[in-house]
């Protein structure tokens, strides 16, 4: 709810959207939720409209939501493999130009498209390291590092363009 609320407080953006699927930071969510509307209205602060959902956000009830998300925020530190899958499977439907913010991240750093791996999502997006800010506020004692992640689909046409090149000198 954190996140959610702060975007909806210091961004233009037409819907912020949680979905939390654990019990404990659900209820938390509501609490920050009934504290930021009471603050905001008693200084007189605007914000854009937001939900807090309690759910799964791997659910299909929440798939055209997230396919029209241009932001997306995980907090995937502690998620395993399945649920990473999971989350590349549905990252693979968000539009070009799509960013996802992570704390885990989703392909390596220096992710190179080869005939072997063209199913990975790493083929349909660029991914940076952002350095953390000092003096953050973080669940773990270290500064935690995120990930942005930015689909472009062109990158894997990029690479089939250039696999075409040698035939095209060949004359074939």
């Amino acid at each position: 709810g954190q996140v959610v609320l702060q975007m909806a407080a210091a961004t233009p953006c037409k819907i912020c959207l949680g979905i939390e699927r654990a019990e404990v930071p659900s209820r938390y969510a509501e609490s920050m939720n009934k504290n930021f509307r009471t603050w905001m209205q008693w200084y007189g602060k605007k914000y854009g409209e937001y939900k807090l959902l309690k759910g799964d956000f791997l659910t299909e009830e929440h798939r055209e939501k997230i396919n029209q998300a241009t932001i997306v925020f995980v907090n995937n530190f502690a998620f395993g493999p399945a649920v990473d899958h999971q989350l590349k499977e549905r990252f693979a439907d968000l539009k070009d130009g799509a960013r996802i913010v992570s704390s885990k991240s989703f392909c390596p750093l220096n992710f190179r498209i080869t005939d072997r791996n063209l199913s990975d999502i790493g083929t349909i997006m660029h991914v940076s390291e952002m350095s953390p800010l000092r003096g953050s506020v973080s669940w773990t004692g270290k500064p935690v590092s995120y990930y942005l992640h930015i689909i472009d689909r062109t990158k894997l046409e990029r690479y089939f363009q250039r696999l075409k090149k040698p035939q095209l000198k060949h004359g074939e």
